[in-house]
C-alpha cells in the first residue's frame, strides 16, 4: 500500500449551501452542493434487518452522517474507524475512534471488543472513502470479517459448552471435600505444557526438580508421571469431555489439583484429592454467587483462551521468582501433537483404522492448528509484560516460533538465574466444611436461575444475541420461548445432579 497517498494534504472547500466539503487527491469525499442532505439520504438508505448493539462507521470524513445515525438508531454506541488523520479535528469524546495504522495494530484494536458486542454490530462505510482509500478499505473489511468469524466461533463454543460448564460447577460444589489454598513465596515456578519439547527435557527436569515449584498442566501429567516426576500441583480448566481423561491418573495419586469450577473432573477425584479452586470473578457472576452462598475458599484467576495463559497469570501471583515453561511449543508437530504418553494420543490410536490411519490423524491436526496460532499470538502480544520474569525452558530444543520478549533458554542458562534460598510456596488445608443445609441451598440457587436474565445471557450467548437482534416481534417471541425451554431443561438436569 502506498502510505504516502494518505499522508498528502487534503483540502476543504465551501459547498453551494456554504457548508464545508473535503477532497483528497482530487477525490470528493462530500457533496459539493449539500453535504448534510447527502448524509441524511445516505443514512435513510441504510438497510438493516436487526437491532445492532453498536455501529462501526468506516471513515465518515466530515462526519455529517453521525447526527442522522444517532437519530435513526436512538443513540446506539458509535465507533469511528479512520483511514486518514486529515479529519482528526472532527473526532470527539462521545464516540470511540480507531485509526488504521497497519493490519496487526488494527486487528488488535478490534479484539478489545467483547464478542457479543462485536457480533451484533452494524458496519457502515462512507462510499466516497472506499473510492479514495481502496487498499485500506479492503484491509479494514478483511480484518472485520476475521474478527467477526472469531467472535462467532467463541460464541458458538460458549453456547455449546456453557450448559456443561454450569453443570460442572454444580458437580464440583457437591463433591468437593478437601479444599486447600496456596501461600505465596519467592520460589521459581516451572509450568509443564504438553508440547513435543517436554519429552526432550525430562532428564533435565529431574536433575533440577528440587529448585522448582512444579505445576503440571493436565495434558502434561501423564508424561511426567510415566517418567517418575511428581508435580507439586496439577492445573485443569477445561470443561470438555476429554479433559477428565488427562487427569484420570490422579485416581492413583494424592497430588493437589488446581481446578476451575467449570472444569470436568471425576467425582472420586473431587472427593479424594486436595483441591485448590480457581475463581473467575470477573467473567462469571453465577460463580461469585456460588462462592458467596457456599463459602468455598478459592484463588482468584483470570480466564484465558489457553490454559497456559491462565497458568502464567496465576503463577505471577504466587511467586516473586522466575517462571519457566517447558513444553510450551505452540506449534503443530509432524508426529504426535503431545508429549507422550498422553491419553488423547492413546485414544486417537485406538480409533484408527486402515482407512483412517495415523497419517490421516496427524495430517488433520497439522492443518487444524488455528487455535495454536491464537495461543501463540496471545503470548507474543503480552510478552513485554513478562520480560525478564518468564522464560521458555528446554534442553536446547529447536522451536519453530519465537514469543517476542519471552526468551528461549536452556538449563545451563536457567541455573544462573534460579532463585537461591527462596521462600517456599506452600499448599495448606483450609477449614472448609459443607453445611448441613447444602442440598436445600443448592436446589434453591439452581431454581433461582430459571428467570435470571444475566444467567440466561451468559449460558446461551449466541441465542440471546439473535433474540436481541430480531426486529419481528412474532419471530422474537418464538425464539424467546425456545430459549426458555432450553433453560428449563438445564435447570431440571442440574437439580437432578443434586437429588
Amino acid at each position: 500500500m502506498d502510505n504516502s497517498f494518505r499522508k498528502r494534504s487534503g483540502k476543504y472547500f465551501k459547498a453551494k449551501n456554504s457548508s464545508l466539503y473535503a477532497e483528497i487527491n482530487g477525490i470528493k469525499l462530500n457533496s459539493a452542493y449539500d453535504p448534510e442532505k447527502e448524509a441524511e439520504r445516505f443514512v435513510e438508505n441504510i438497510k438493516n434487518d436487526f437491532r445492532p448493539s453498536r455501529i462501526f462507521f468506516l471513515e465518515p470524513c466530515i462526519p455529517y452522517a453521525v447526527h442522522f445515525l444517532n437519530q435513526k438508531f436512538n443513540n446506539i454506541p458509535l465507533t469511528i474507524i479512520r483511514y486518514t488523520h486529515f479529519f482528526d479535528s472532527y473526532n470527539d469524546s462521545k464516540n470511540k475512534t480507531i485509526f488504521f495504522e497497519n493490519e496487526n495494530q488494527f486487528q488488535k484494536e478490534l479484539s478489545f471488543f467483547q464478542e457479543e458486542d462485536f457480533f451484533s454490530s452494524l458496519f457502515v462505510e462512507w462510499p466516497a472513502s472506499k473510492n479514495a482509500f481502496p487498499e485500506i478499505s479492503e484491509k479494514v473489511h478483511f480484518a472485520i470479517k476475521k474478527q467477526l468469524d472469531f467472535s462467532k466461533t467463541l460464541l458458538v463454543t460458549r453456547n455449546y459448552f456453557s450448559s456443561r460448564w454450569f453443570k460442572n460447577k454444580i458437580i464440583f460444589s457437591k463433591y468437593a471435600q478437601n479444599i486447600f489454598t496456596i501461600k505465596k513465596g519467592s520460589q521459581d515456578i516451572l509450568i509443564t505444557a504438553s508440547g513435543e519439547s517436554l519429552e526432550y527435557s525430562i532428564e533435565k527436569i529431574k536433575a533440577f526438580r528440587q529448585y522448582f515449584f512444579l505445576i503440571a498442566l493436565s495434558s502434561s501429567l501423564e508424561c511426567l508421571l510415566y517418567n517418575k516426576i511428581i508435580p507439586d500441583a496439577v492445573l485443569s480448566t477445561d470443561g470438555g469431555y476429554y479433559a477428565e481423561k488427562h487427569i484420570s491418573a490422579l485416581e492413583k495419586y494424592n497430588i493437589p489439583l488446581i481446578i476451575s469450577m467449570e472444569a470436568r473432573c471425576q467425582k472420586n477425584i473431587l472427593e479424594k484429592n486436595p483441591l485448590i479452586p480457581l475463581f473467575y470473578e470477573k467473567d462469571y457472576p453465577e460463580e461469585k454467587e456460588i462462592h458467596d452462598i457456599f463459602k468455598i475458599p478459592a484463588i482468584k484467576a483470570e480466564r484465558n483462551g489457553t490454559v497456559s495463559g491462565t497458568a502464567l497469570i496465576l503463577a505471577l501471583t504466587l511467586t516473586n521468582g522466575n517462571i519457566f515453561f517447558s513444553g510450551l511449543d505452540l506449534f503443530p508437530s509432524k508426529s504426535f501433537q503431545h508429549a507422550n504418553p498422553n491419553n488423547l494420543e492413546i485414544l486417537d490410536m485406538q480409533n484408527e483404522t486402515k482407512i483412517k490411519n495415523r497419517m490421516t490423524t496427524l495430517s488433520k491436526k497439522m492443518f487444524n492448528s488455528e487455535s495454536l496460532k491464537i495461543y501463540e499470538n496471545w503470548f507474543k502480544s503480552n510478552s513485554k509484560k513478562f520480560e525478564k520474569r518468564v522464560f521458555r525452558l528446554s534442553d536446547n530444543f529447536h522451536y519453530k516460533n519465537h514469543l517476542n520478549f519471552i526468551k528461549n533458554i536452556n538449563f545451563s542458562d536457567a541455573e544462573k538465574i534460579i532463585t537461591k534460598n527462596p521462600q517456599k510456596i506452600i499448599i495448606e488445608k483450609t477449614d472448609y466444611k459443607k453445611n448441613s443445609d447444602f442440598k436445600e441451598k443448592m436446589l434453591f440457587y439452581i431454581e433461582s436461575q430459571r428467570n435470571n436474565l444475566d444467567f440466561i445471557r451468559n449460558t446461551f450467548p449466541l441465542e440471546s444475541i439473535l433474540i436481541e437482534k430480531t426486529l419481528d416481534e412474532n419471530e422474537k417471541i418464538k425464539k424467546i420461548e425456545n430459549l426458555n425451554e432450553k433453560n428449563d431443561k438445564l435447570i431440571k438436569k442440574s437439580k437432578d445432579l443434586i437429588l
